[in-house]
């Protein structure tokens, strides 16, 4: 089971209601991006250590981040 908190959201909640729609959604999109880049790595570090070395499949090459 995997517990998550977030502290200070409602802080960034406000200053990106401050600005304009499009900058507060690439800001979001950005950070999104690099917190998830973070799981990606770490799950395809997991997967390379079960990988079965006698199979031409390589399991952590399909771990991917998509939008």
């Amino acid at each position: 089971m995997i517990e998550v908190e977030l502290k200070g959201l409602e802080q960034v909640k406000a200053k990106l209601d401050k600005l304009p729609q499009r900058l507060a959604y690439n800001a979001m999109r950005r950070s999104l991006r690099r917190g998830a880049n973070v799981i990606r790595d770490a799950a395809r570090a997991n997967a390379k250590r079960i990988d079965d070395p006698e199979t031409r499949e390589q399991i952590w090459e399909n771990i991917a981040v998509a939008s």
